[in-house]
């Protein structure tokens, strides 16, 4: 795992872990740190391993030089220690869930063992874009493709996407499950929406289950609201998640509250229980701008919620459009506004939308047929693990060594420059202090005095 949150890709892994058959198989879950998964996991009997993991695809902006190295300093330390986990729990596949972790696919080349690389959404960063990384795309994949017996897709649409760049023959569909039983219409929550947020009483709710973020489309959401409500007063508005961009936050809440609007459009924060949430909302909007196979349409759809969303990935492929709700362009905050409208002014097409929103979920997305298709993938694995040779050569030491011993170099670089911009920045603020500049004139003019007294010395009477 590339971390322990609570994000759309912990939530498949947690899942995936509730439905495997025990009988047949044996989660262990390695990694970077503690956190709600390991909790979530831990609780159902699941064994978890936290041992140091970092992202070789992480954003630019955010991370720089400075990460770059830092990853290859400790791959070979990091590698050691699941090649040393997966011999002591005879591990017979690794399964790597997401692209940012690397490390897993070579500790399974290394051990000769099958390694499952399993995607999530389409990684299209370059160098130069600010969602950019250290490697062109293209190696990226070919990475993917040397070091994975199979490469699970979320979506047809990451499928076709991905077969640009690897072999098209070991790509394998797998959407995303979801525990139905959990979204039965029972509420746990304390409190109700209508108790929490008065102002939203009598109103048609319709909310954004998602973190705060560009990527989810926030500002587009807001925009559309804005819109339904210059029209119908009865609705209400919610952004349910935690403000990962501080900026963007503060920035679609000052929009929202210069049109007064603040008692409409409501921010929750975090969460905990989603699926009683969901009792609540009457429709549910995916304004994302990218996404693999989300959670929170899945999540909607099994509380038998009409679902707006915009065509960036996986919605496409999990909503009929008129049918369990509507599909809208990506970017188009009016369009997206049209969508709420045509289904709140229903409420008889809103509710049979959730209802077969529901069926289409039982059908096709229960969280049973999502382990046992990984369950037969696996054994597929270990049916062809005689196929795999241990690749643990004196030459895989060596590149990890070479690539250690790079990655500690540009450490120790990046420090000597760090250094030395310290020390020139305290230079640069010592000379403009006053107390050395008067030294400095000080020093000039006892200079002019011993040059004039020279001077006189040399002049005969």
């Amino acid at each position: 795992m590339h971390g322990a949150g609570e994000g759309g890709v912990e939530k498949s892994i947690a899942t995936l872990c509730t439905y495997l058959n025990k009988e047949r198989f044996e989660p262990l879950v390695a990694m970077p740190e503690d956190g709600p998964l390991k909790a979530n996991l831990e609780g159902i009997g699941i064994k978890t391993i936290i041992t140091p993991l970092e992202w070789w695809t992480p954003i630019w902006f955010f991370y720089g030089e400075r990460h770059y190295y830092r990853f290859l300093a400790g791959l070979k330390q990091r590698v050691d220690n699941l090649v040393k986990i997966i011999n002591e729990n005879e591990i017979n596949v690794i399964h790597s869930s997401t692209l940012p972790v690397v490390d897993g696919a070579i500790a399974a080349k290394i051990s000769g063992i099958p390694h499952i690389w399993h995607l999530h959404g389409r990684f299209n960063g370059s160098a130069s874009s600010s969602f950019g990384t250290y490697l062109p795309i293209e190696i990226i994949y070919r990475i993917v493709d040397q070091f994975s017996w199979q490469i699970v897709a979320v979506s047809q649409i990451l499928k076709d996407f991905l077969s640009s760049y690897v072999t098209p023959s070991k790509i394998k569909l797998i959407y995303n499950g979801i525990d139905i039983d959990k979204f039965n219409g029972k509420r746990s929550l304390s409190k109700s929406l209508i108790e929490e947020f008065p102002t939203l009483k009598n109103k048609v709710l319709v909310g954004l289950v998602g973190r705060i973020s560009r990527v989810k489309g926030i500002e587009d959401y807001v925009e559309a609201a804005i819109s339904v409500l210059r029209i119908r007063e009865d609705v209400g508005f919610l952004v349910v998640g935690t403000e990962e961009d501080k900026a963007l936050g503060q920035k679609v809440r000052k929009r929202v509250d210069s049109l007064h609007l603040a008692d409409k459009i409501i921010f929750t924060g975090y969460r905990k229980d989603i699926p009683s949430l969901l009792q609540e909302i009457d429709l549910v909007v995916c304004s994302s701008l990218k996404e693999g196979f989300p959670y929170s349409c899945l999540e909607a759809m099994a509380a038998s919620r009409a679902l707006v969303a915009t065509r960036c990935g996986g919605p496409d492929e999990l909503i009929i459009s008129g049918e369990t709700g509507y599909l809208t362009d990506v970017g188009n905050p009016d369009e997206l506004a049209r969508a709420i409208l045509k289904i709140v002014e229903n409420p008889e097409t809103m509710h049979l939308m959730g209802e077969k929103g529901r069926q289409r979920i039982e059908q096709f997305f229960e969280a049973r047929i999502y382990a046992q298709n990984f369950e037969k993938l696996y054994e597929d694995a270990v049916k062809e693990k005689s196929l795999y040779v241990a690749d643990s050569s004196v030459w895989e030491e060596v590149v990890l060594e070479l690539l250690s011993s790079h990655g500690n170099i540009g450490k120790r670089v990046i420090e000597c420059e760090r250094q030395i911009k310290n020390l020139r920045t305290f230079e640069q603020l010592f000379k403009d202090n006053v107390f050395y500049k008067t030294l400095r004139r000080f020093y000039r003019s006892l200079k002019n005095v011993s040059k004039d007294k020279t001077t006189c010395q040399h002049i005969k009477p």
